[in-house]
């Protein structure tokens, strides 16, 4: 009986781990994939939580966050102005936080678990990488998908007609990173991240590329492996790899320079002049969902409800000179978008939580002003994900959202996370 309920353990782990393994690829295939990897993780979950009966007590610290999110989630559903939205969303979530405890599951039970995720994202970058850039030269990828060349040269690479290339290669790179032991291969890793660098740029997303640059600062900066003239000898390379794309690529120029000063204010156009951040697109989402917390101050206008509330008149006020185009799917910033969609309770609780994962990753780091390699990573993806200052997708998503979900496991367990 006992090796019974032990060989069924173990084949729980190993199901779990392995049906895990394939989440960097179902991002890649798309949210269909990744909605049917949650829904056998879900089922997974139960199989767990009945044949093994300590689940729920080494973990119900989780399970105790679970309930209070969810009575949270419950009272915003109840003042939601789109009920049945709000629910659909929260039930989207709760397939989320079974993701995040299936990964813990397995970073404490599978010793090799950690080890072999961080291959498959870093060989998943490689071939995101490769396939893009093969359609920046060739015109279409190896699946057939063709380039467009409105607004620039937009690269798909596999992900067809989604735009976010840069999206998932600046959330994941870093991470896939891990692959490598401490101390082993800086410059073949350097490399990659200069690579990367340039096949995100190519890729014409402009929030990605910023992000992901300024995050390769911070790696030379904080990275122990070099010393500080070989620090500056990088930094240097990369300054001119940057500069040298932008001045030779004109559409590059065109779109992540001349259009962008544009659209904040720096330069003025005739056709619709801005003179601000708030002007832009963007702002004019920020300002709308700003208008909406106020609105909506205690509990929010409810998840996935951004782009019902933000069409009412109400908002047509918004200070901006983009102000019809403020409705979008989301406020294109994920603290907005929990403040809009859950009001002071939901973005209290989530700051808090922000907070705590930001002071784990410091933790070791406040001691000894030096990171670790696996510390540097997971804060420079946490950087990439959680850093306020930036536009991001949705939150409350399917793709977007996985990433955040993927993430806060390892942040969780830093300081057991094997990977010799």
């Amino acid at each position: 009986m006992i090796g019974s309920l032990k060989l069924d353990k173990i084949t729980n782990i190993n199901i779990s781990s392995f049906i895990l393994y394939f989440l960097p690829i179902s991002l890649i295939v798309g949210n269909s994939a990744i909605n049917i990897l949650n829904f056998i993780l879900v089922i997974l979950f139960f199989l767990v939580v009945f044949n093994e009966k300590i689940f729920l007590k080494k973990y119900i610290k989780l399970l105790k966050i679970l309930l209070l999110i969810s009575f949270i989630f419950f009272l915003n559903i109840i003042f939601s102005i789109d009920k049945i939205g709000s629910f659909v969303s929260y039930l989207g979530f709760l397939g989320d936080f079974i993701l995040m405890l299936m990964i813990i599951y397995c970073l404490d039970l599978n010793n090799n678990f950690a080890k072999n995720f961080f291959k498959i994202i870093f060989f998943a970058t490689i071939f995101v990488s490769a396939d893009t850039l093969y359609q920046y030269f060739v015109g279409k990828d190896i699946f057939g998908y063709t380039l467009d060349n409105s607004h620039g040269r937009r690269l798909s690479g596999p992900f067809g007609d989604e735009y976010v290339v840069g999206s998932y290669l600046s959330k994941f790179f870093f991470l896939g990173l891990l692959f490598f032991r401490e101390n082993k291969f800086k410059y073949l890793k350097l490399l990659l991240i200069f690579s990367c660098s340039v096949i995100i740029i190519l890729s014409n997303e402009r929030a990605a590329s910023i992000m992901f640059c300024f995050t390769a600062f911070l790696y030379l900066i904080f990275n122990n492996e070099f010393s500080s003239k070989e620090k500056i000898l990088k930094f240097f390379i990369f300054i001119v790899i940057l500069i040298s794309l932008f001045k030779f690529i004109s559409p590059l120029r065109q779109h992540f320079i001349d259009r962008t000063f544009e659209q904040v204010g720096i330069t003025q156009t005739e056709k619709n002049p801005h003179y601000n951040f708030f002007d832009s697109q963007w702002g004019a989402h920020y300002l709308t969902s700003f208008e909406i917390f106020k609105k909506y101050k205690v509990t929010g206008s409810g998840l996935k409800t951004f782009r019902i509330e933000c069409a009412s008149e109400n908002y047509s006020i918004v200070n901006s000179a983009e102000v019809n185009k403020r409705c979008s799917t989301h406020p294109h910033n994920i603290y907005l978008e929990v403040l809009s969609e859950t009001g002071l309770i939901g973005f209290t609780i989530f700051t808090l939580f922000i907070l705590s994962f930001a002071y784990k990753i410091l933790r070791n780091f406040l001691k000894s002003f030096k990171f670790s390699n696996q510390e540097l990573l997971i804060g420079l993806s946490f950087f990439i994900l959680f850093n306020p200052f930036q536009t991001t997708g949705a939150f409350f998503s399917t793709w977007n959202g996985s990433f955040y979900w993927i993430l806060i496991p390892f942040i969780l367990r830093i300081d057991k996370i094997r990977l010799n």
